[in-house]
């Protein structure tokens, strides 16, 4: 046993083959184990084992690249900035080309929101003015809706009494988004007799989405007139955002 101990200690250790092409569990045989430098310059090591590929790779940079999922069981400690490409993140707003857009009285009217700042993930649709969710999350959004108080003779005029609801609709991106849509509402009073004023309403609000979920802005008002929104080069005046919160 001793000297087999030592026959075992003192013997090389076979030179892993390096190969040219990635490996498959069909070009390994059982058992085999080989290394792979891939275009990115990282050192990929396969072995076969039980009809099954494995893989591990190494960095001379202390790097590490997981293709697939990451799961811990424990507390994930960073103690440097955590970068996540494609997360949901969107900026969008309604650009001078869709100014002056009719809303009409007692009808809930999608806001065109037909220019983006950003769109990471690219989730944000400027043609149906709306968000569709790539995870199951828990998702934020923002938006802001100026209503012109001086494009016509009658926007802008308002009776005590009528309102102003901003909307967030999900699944509902029809031009008359229907009330049971709305997840959310921002509801702003008129409590005396107006003439001639830019109204403004805001809203935000956190709201839990499945995979495919898509959510649109709609305002619904009461005033008895036609109503236009404002916007200018100015994204802030007429303007819809968001982000995934988590993923659940």
């Amino acid at each position: 046993m001793i000297r087999e101990a030592r026959r075992t200690q003192n013997s090389k250790q076979d030179k892993i083959q390096i190969v040219k092409s990635q490996p498959s569990v069909n070009s390994l045989r059982e058992g085999q184990e080989v290394t792979y430098i891939a275009k990115s310059n990282r050192l990929e090591r396969y072995r076969k084992e039980k009809g099954r590929l494995w893989v591990s790779y190494m960095d001379t940079d202390n790097s590490y690249t997981v293709n697939k999922d990451l799961n811990v069981g424990g507390n994930l400690n960073l103690s440097s900035k955590l970068i996540t490409r494609n997360y949901p993140a969107f900026a969008s707003n309604q650009s001078t080309s869709a100014d002056a857009q009719t809303l009409s009285h007692n009808n809930s009217t999608t806001i065109h929101f037909d220019e983006e700042n950003y769109d990471n993930g690219n989730n944000f649709n400027t043609s149906n003015y709306s968000f569709t969710a790539s995870y199951n999350g828990i998702y934020h959004f923002n938006a802001r809706v100026l209503l012109d108080g001086d494009n016509t003779s009658a926007d802008g005029d308002y009776d005590a009494g009528e309102q102003i609801q901003l909307r967030l609709n999900k699944n509902d991106r029809t031009t008359n988004a229907a009330s049971g849509a709305a997840i959310a509402i921002s509801r702003f009073f008129i409590f005396t007799d107006l003439e001639d004023k830019f109204m403004y309403n805001a809203i935000s609000s956190d709201i839990k989405l499945d995979t495919g979920d898509y959510v649109s802005v709609s305002v619904w008002q009461n005033s008895g007139v036609v109503q236009t929104t404002f916007a200018t080069t100015n994204s802030y005046f007429t303007a819809f955002t968001g982000h995934l919160v988590c993923a659940i």
